[in-house]
């Protein structure tokens, strides 16, 4: 029966070859690595840490993706958002309206497209078991790492925060017991460099040790601002990381302490974007639209619209008189943290202490239009500092983990913006909104295996969150006068100062429950279920706080995984089922009281997402390694569920189905449960090949690999039943106007290896050199323009290392 079995996975993974994709992989640490099988030609174990344990991927009951060092240089893997190329349902979007830093991860469809300090991420990351909070500086370096993970579903039970969507986990290599070294410089075109180092010193042998590494990066831009003197967009102009490790394992004491620290300062000179639409009918109250607008500044938007000749051409940056004339992207991120572990015989404890600073700050034209629309500044300036303890061991035929989790973090945020200065020049030089945010979280978990046979396993997890938002307000109708938006009777001190706070308190469960079997030393089959929960909170933006209730997730999912032909082909398989109640999605909205876009975050109903997965790997002959993965999501709102109350202008009698607002309007519900999910694309794959060659000098590799992401909703908008068909239209080209079409990547690298210790390598990115936005801005129904964040064209250059 189990050679049977085999035999029909073996058809059924070979069937999936085209579309499979799981790095090779190397252990966790030193130790691990040394025990892991190496036959050449033939298909490496590969160990993770997806359940907090070493343990080998393969009999792991989670959809998880594992790439080593060695394959993240191999796909060219250079930051965070580098990993999208790599793993199914995993969709990462780049910038947007807001820094050029933040990411939005995305993965089956969870996401959260707001980087503010007041809504947590869908998808948690982790670096050395710290969790990094905030999105503004999220497109994190990853040099020197020993393996990168994502893992997908959710994540409630053993991670630090009850992540809904899932959490990438970064690993980075500890000191070691030698001397060792690496230094790496690269040269491309758009005149770029990049230089790392790498040194490790043992100052005792195995017992201490340090390890330094840094990474500096440049390069011209792709773009150009056309009203800020032809200056540059989408480049680097400067970029530093650094980071230093020490360990202290004493032979004497059953301990291992490793200490961390690192930093990272990005600057550039600003986002590049393109025009790729305007509703200039949009009606801004009282006959004024954007058409109008820009009529009296004798503008013709049609002369702007994004083509294949002005892709990566932006004409804003005008008139703000204000110090928003001039892009710009700083980010500096900071932090330390300590890991400790002890042996107790039979008990392991843990301790992850850590402390993080991320400062941020932009300024962007939201318009790409040669007369200021708006334009603004914004500043996220953010602190956290977490403790996490665990306790783990194993009795019997039962092995455990628990522990708790304390995370708090303050933030202050500032948004400073001039809309439509043009028209009147006595008009305020700004208006501001910013707040401050007090977050608090604490967790305690534990998570149990039980080994009914050498085969069958069954796993229990639970978690209980307590969590406290706070926020307080500072909105500005004039940053210079510092009239207050907020209403005297509604302040803290009513006609005081223009403060006002909120909080409040949440608390919710995360579980897991799974079985798995090894059917036969090469078959492992599981099922599991599982939930997890978002905090909700309040708004920061705009001259309101809407509060928005907490998100709650729970899944069922089955996979298998596979090790077939003799430990040549590997097929790793997953379906699922998600229940999201409450989805928490960024809606953009123009602010009467401000004149000025804003955005901010609502419950948007129920979803339901289902897919599935595949991963795979096949060595063929000896060398050759064909690698690929393909996802496959349908992800929709209930019937009924998202509904929007719109309000319409309209004196006559009130229609069905509406009621009577204020004078001259009616408020009229409109369902917005037929729209896309964001950054929900139904397909992505992705197919790469790697062949060594031996030679008389060392040997040499050539790597191509193709992904592909289709076509994916960044915002959609519905019309209530009852609008003017034109509205409606609006409402519709709005829709279209925010949905990036799908696109493929093709990248390569050629690389030569001269004895142990040289290494020389071309490669290239984006090779078809296909144009392509990585983020939408979409403002056509808050005051006309969408933009589009252009992603790079093609690049490519030479790489020169020598290790010891």
């Amino acid at each position: 029966m189990r050679i049977e079995l085999s035999q029909f996975v073996a058809v059924l993974g070979a069937a999936s070859i085209p579309s499979v994709a799981t790095a090779q992989t190397s252990a966790v640490d030193s130790e691990i690595v040394a025990d892991q099988a190496e036959q050449p030609g033939f298909l490496n174990e590969i160990v993770v840490t997806a359940r907090r344990t070493a343990e080998p991927i393969q009999t792991t009951p989670v959809a998880v993706t594992a790439l080593d060092n060695e394959a993240l240089q191999q796909q060219q893997i250079q930051t965070i958002a580098d990993l999208t190329r790599t793993t199914p349902n995993l969709n990462i979007s780049t910038g947007g309206p807001g820094p050029s830093s933040v990411v939005i991860v995305a993965i089956r469809g969870q996401s959260q497209g707001q980087p503010s300090t007041s809504a947590d991420p869908s998808v948690a990351t982790y670096i050395d078991g710290v969790y990094y909070a905030r999105p503004t500086g999220g497109d994190l370096d990853l040099f020197d790492v020993a393996q990168a993970e994502i893992l997908r579903g959710p994540q409630g039970t053993l991670f630090g925060r009850n992540t809904t969507g899932g959490a990438i986990n970064i690993v980075t290599n500890d000191p070691v017991g030698y001397f060792e070294g690496t230094v790496r410089a690269g040269y491309g075109n758009l005149d770029s460099h990049r230089l790392e180092a790498m040194v490790n010193i043992p100052l005792k042998g195995d017992e201490l040790a340090v390890r330094f590494v840094g990474r500096y990066l440049d390069n011209d831009g792709y773009g150009r601002f056309v009203n800020v003197g032809g200056r540059s967009s989408g480049d680097i102009e400067s970029s530093y990381f650094a980071r230093a490790k020490v360990k202290w394992a004493p032979m004497s004491l059953p301990l291992t302490l490793v200490v961390a620290a690192d930093y990272s300062r990005f600057r550039s000179s600003g986002q590049p974007t393109t025009l790729l639409g305007i509703n200039e009918d949009l009606d801004l109250g009282g006959g004024f639209s954007p058409g109008v607008a820009l009529g009296l500044a004798g503008i013709d938007p049609a002369d702007f619209i994004s083509t294949e000749q002005n892709f990566r051409q932006s004409f804003g940056y005008n008139d703000t008189g204000f110090g928003l004339d001039i892009p710009y992207d700083d980010n500096d991120v900071k932090g330390i943290s300590a890991n400790l572990t002890v042996d107790l015989g039979g008990v392991e404890v843990k301790s992850i202490t850590a402390y993080r600073e991320n400062f941020t700050q932009n300024v962007l034209d939201l318009d790409s239009l040669p007369v200021n629309l708006v334009s603004f500044y914004s500043l996220y300036d953010q602190r956290q500092f977490s403790q996490e303890l665990q306790l783990s061991g194993s009795t019997g035929k039962l092995d455990w983990i628990g522990g708790a989790i304390y995370f708090e973090e303050s933030s202050t945020e500032f948004a400073n913006s001039k809309s439509f200065g043009f028209l009147d020049p006595t008009a305020p030089p700004g208006r501001g909104t910013s707040g401050d945010t007090d977050n608090r979280s604490i967790g305690v978990f534990g998570q149990l295996n039980y080994n009914f046979t050498d085969r069958l396993r069954a796993t229990a997890g639970l978690r209980y969150t307590w969590d406290r938002r706070s926020i307080v307000r500072h909105p500005l109708l004039n940053i210079q006068t510092g009239a207050c938006a907020i209403p005297a009777a509604d302040r803290d001190v009513p006609g005081g100062p223009c403060d006002q706070t909120q909080s409040a308190d949440f608390d919710y469960p995360a579980w897991v429950f799974s079985l798995d079997y090894e059917v036969a030393n090469d078959l492992f089959v599981y099922a599991k279920t599982s939930g997890a929960a978002m905090a909700g909170g309040w708004n920061l933006r705009g001259n309101f706080a809407p509060f928005f209730s907490p998100e709650k997730v729970r899944d069922v999912e089955v996979g298998f995984k596979a090790d077939l032909l003799d430990g040549r082909l590997r097929t790793n398989v997953a379906a699922f089922h998600m229940w999201q109640n409450g989805a928490q999605r960024v809606v953009a909205r123009f602010d009467p009281v401000f004149q000025s876009s804003t955005q901010y975050v609502v419950n948007a109903g129920k979803s339901r997402l289902y897919g599935l997965e595949f991963e795979g790997t096949l060595v063929p002959w000896e060398g050759m390694t064909i690698e690929g993965d393909f996802a496959y999501l349908n992800a929709s709102y209930v019937d009924g569920s998202f509904l929007e109350d719109q309000i319409i202008a309209n004196t006559g009698p009130v229609p069905a189905g509406c009621v009577a607002g204020t004078p001259g309007n009616i408020v009229c519900t409109a369902d917005r449960s037929g729209e896309d999910i964001p950054y929900a694309p139904k397909y992505n794959w992705s197919i790469g090949a790697t062949q060594e060659v031996p030679t008389s000098f060392g040997s040499l590799s050539f790597h191509a690999d193709y992904s592909y992401v289709s076509s994916k909703a960044i915002y959609s908008a519905t019309a209530a039943d009852q609008q003017p068909q034109a509205i409606k239209d609006q409402y519709a080209r709005a829709t279209e106007l925010g949905r990036i079409e799908g696109y493929g990547l093709l990248n390569g690298v050629i690389k030569a290896s001269i004895g142990e210790n040289v290494e020389l390598s071309v490669w290239g990115r984006n090779l078809t050199d296909k144009d392509y936005v990585s983020n939408v801005g979409n403002y056509y129904l808050a005051f006309g323009p969408v933009i589009g964040v252009t992603a790079p064209p093609r690049t490519y250059g030479a790489t020169f290392a020598v290790s010891w």
